[in-house]
Formats: C-alpha cells, sequence, structure tokens
C-alpha cells in the first residue's frame, strides 16, 4: 500500500519491516501473509476469494487454495482472531474472505498532505478533490462500494443513492465512491476498473430533453485520453440511443470490454420538476428510461456503471 504505517483495528501495520503492533505487542508476518493482509485491505469489506489472493499475492507460482489457509491461519493468529468469531478477517463459505475491523491512515494526517484551500466545504458538496479530507464516512463508501460490485455482478451495474436532502449524497459519491474506484476499491473479478467518470445534475438540465442531457454529458466520456464518442453531436447521439441503442451499446462493448466509465446522475429528482416540453412524452417515456438505464443494463454490454442520487421527503403523519 501506498501508506508507510496504518491502524487495522487495535493493531498498527508496518509493510516495511512486515510488523503488526500493538501496545508492547509485536507480532512478525512473512512476507507472504504481509501481502496478503494488504491487498485484503486494499479491499475492505468486500469479499475476496482465493483464486483472486493466489493470483494477487503468488504471481506466476501456481500453489493450491491451501497456501491461502494456512496464510490466513497465521494472520488470525498474528491478530489473535477467532475463525468461529472474528473481529479482523471472517471467513464467508465457498466464496473467501472479508475484513471486518476498520483501517485508518493517520500517517497521511500527521504529514499534513492536505496543502490546498480551507477544507472547510459548509453548505458545498465535497469533490473528488477533496478525497483526501473526506472523513467519517469510510464505512459508508466500502457498503457502497460492495452494492456497486454486487450490482455489477448481477449485470446491472446501477445503484439508487437515497437520502434526506443535505445528507451528504453527493458528497459520498464524489469525494468517496469515485475515488475509491479509481484506486481499485473493487475486487479484480468483479470486472470493475473504473478509470473515468462523467457526471450530469438533472437541476442544471433548463430546457433540454432528458435523452439530449444524457448525449451532450456522454460526448465527455473519456476513457485512456480518447474520447468515446467521436466526430457526432449531442442531437446525432440523442437520436441514436433512441433508435440505434443495441448497436450503439455492441460498439462500446468492444471498446471497453470491462466497466471503465462511471456516469454519476446527480440531483435525480429534478426530472420530475422538468417543464411539460421537456419531459418525455407518454409514448416516448420507455424508450426514455429503457436510454437512462442503459449505461448500467449489463456489465458486459455497456461499460460503465450509473450512480443515481435522490432525495427522498417523509410523508407527515
Amino acid at each position: 500500500m501506498k501508506h508507510k504505517s496504518f491502524r487495522f483495528g487495535q493493531w498498527r501495520v508496518d509493510p516495511a519491516t512486515n510488523t503488526l503492533s500493538c501496545g508492547v505487542l509485536n507480532r512478525q508476518l512473512e512476507p507472504r501473509a504481509m501481502d496478503v493482509l494488504l491487498y485484503l485491505c486494499r479491499h475492505p469489506h468486500v469479499v475476496i476469494s482465493a483464486e483472486t489472493l493466489l493470483d494477487a499475492c503468488w504471481g506466476d507460482v501456481s500453489p493450491s487454495d491451501n497456501a491461502i489457509h494456512k496464510i490466513i491461519t497465521q494472520l488470525r493468529r498474528a491478530l489473535d482472531d477467532s475463525a468461529t468469531e472474528p473481529r479482523y478477517i471472517e471467513t464467508i463459505r465457498k466464496r473467501g474472505y472479508r475484513l471486518l475491523a476498520e483501517l485508518s491512515y493517520d500517517d497521511e494526517v500527521s504529514q499534513g498532505s492536505w496543502l490546498h484551500a480551507s477544507p472547510f466545504r459548509g453548505l458545498e458538496a465535497f469533490e473528488e478533490q477533496h478525497a483526501a479530507i473526506f472523513f467519517g464516512r469510510k464505512l459508508s463508501v466500502d457498503q457502497l462500494v460492495q452494492v456497486v460490485v454486487a450490482q455489477a455482478q448481477a449485470a446491472c451495474a446501477m445503484v439508487l443513492v437515497l437520502g434526506p436532502s443535505g445528507a451528504g449524497k453527493t458528497s459520498l459519491v464524489q469525494a468517496g465512491l469515485i475515488p475509491a474506484l479509481k484506486a481499485g476499491a473493487a475486487p479484480a473479478e468483479s470486472g470493475i476498473a473504473i478509470s473515468a467518470h462523467v457526471q450530469l445534475d438533472c437541476a442544471d438540465m433548463g430546457q433540454s430533453g432528458l435523452l439530449e442531457t444524457l448525449a451532450s454529458v456522454l460526448l465527455d466520456a473519456e476513457v485512456d485520453g480518447k474520447l468515446l464518442f467521436e466526430n457526432t453531436s449531442a442531437a446525432a447521439l440523442a437520436q441514436r440511443l433512441t433508435h440505434d441503442l443495441p448497436l450503439l451499446i455492441e460498439q462500446l462493448q468492444r471498446q471497453l470490454p470491462t466497466i471503465r466509465l462511471l456516469l454519476f446522475i446527480d440531483r435525480f429528482e429534478a426530472i420530475f420538476r422538468l417543464p411539460h416540453g421537456a419531459m418525455p412524452s407518454a409514448p416516448s417515456s420507455s424508450t426514455c428510461w429503457t436510454s437512462w438505464r442503459a449505461p448500467a443494463a449489463c456489465n458486459w454490454c455497456w461499460p460503465a456503471a450509473t450512480i443515481f442520487t435522490r432525495s427522498w421527503h417523509p410523508t407527515p403523519r
């Protein structure tokens, strides 16, 4: 990991010396055991299969699954953990292993890694550039990563983040989820390798139609320095979304075989307040929603994950 040391539950992990420490206790790990621990720590609260750990930590060597079981046993012994009542590493039968304890990287804080303007955002949402100072939502970010992975594996990489106005949904996605996915929080076998994202704020659509707005945002989609939609216009792309969606999906499948792009749709509730002319007519509403859902329909046909945020307002009793 990038950190010189970090805390894992009650233990301090020092990758440079392959040691765990807790007060006066010091435990030495084998290098391979540290490699496995670090890989699990890069994907907290996510189930990692034994095969994935073998590929990531053994490389070209091909040991049996028993090698993983031995390393996990060593780690549990070093952490004073239990297989039956785990506090640090949980075994998920026939699936793999998952970290339970919280991680913290106080070495970054002590070094003062934030050297920009005041970190106080007031009522403004945290953005991707503020990930280093976005504290207190780590568990929520980890859980959201798990949901995205589960949705992708279910062939529908679409997630709705629902909560009251001002709850921090936009910040959670912009400064939490997006940086986490770009940093590799999703396990390799999930097929998620986010390297870029585009964002649509439904509250800023103005008089534009839904599909035209979606198309104009997708025109900015760029992966590995290359635009996904070149030599076209928003109007032309909107027409393709409406009338030529299967062919468009097939084209993108060839360009990006894995989920590389994230589409973030913020303040989704605003579409219900659009002027009458901007809303789709009844015959076209199904086509419109299909086009909006298409980026997440299946990870093998359109390589994008779609995250919606929407406020909810409880009904007064």
